[in-house]
């Protein structure tokens, strides 16, 4: 009788190890994904503010002297700090929290000023783009 109770309680304890590995593995599968679907809305949120950064330069270098537009950046996307570089004719957005880095060019070099969370004005003065 105590050898049938012993085995009962192996194989239970083989049936119980079994499961905790598939749950376990079940478990990484959704970590995971999560992490990738996390990580791509985030590069669809830095790439789509981007956008509007680079097309309110590039409108403000084709309208020509006078232009002037606020374009309010938020203050975080996808909830991680982010900082926006111009260099040269290359707009850099950098999201630290994802390690995400993405860039665009536009069509004039000449730009002034540095782009803060909030509200910031671009005007065309003379050709030359000045970020307020």
């Amino acid at each position: 009788m105590s050898r049938t109770n012993s085995q009962v309680s192996i194989e239970f304890i083989m049936i119980f190890f079994i499961f905790i590995l598939f749950t376990s593995v079940i478990l990484i599968m959704y970590v995971s994904k999560n992490q990738d679907l996390i990580y791509r809305r985030a590069s669809i949120e830095a790439q789509s503010l981007l956008n509007d950064i680079v097309t309110t330069i590039n409108t403000a270098v084709i309208r020509g002297d006078g232009f002037s537009m606020e374009l309010q950046l938020p203050e975080s996307v996808y909830q991680s700090n982010y900082s926006v570089i111009i260099n040269g004719s290359w707009v850099h957005l950098n999201v630290t929290g994802y390690n995400l880095f993405v860039f665009k060019s536009i069509f004039s070099g000449n730009i002034t000023g540095d782009f803060v969370h909030g509200g910031n004005v671009i005007k065309n003065v003379g050709g030359i783009i000045f970020i307020e």
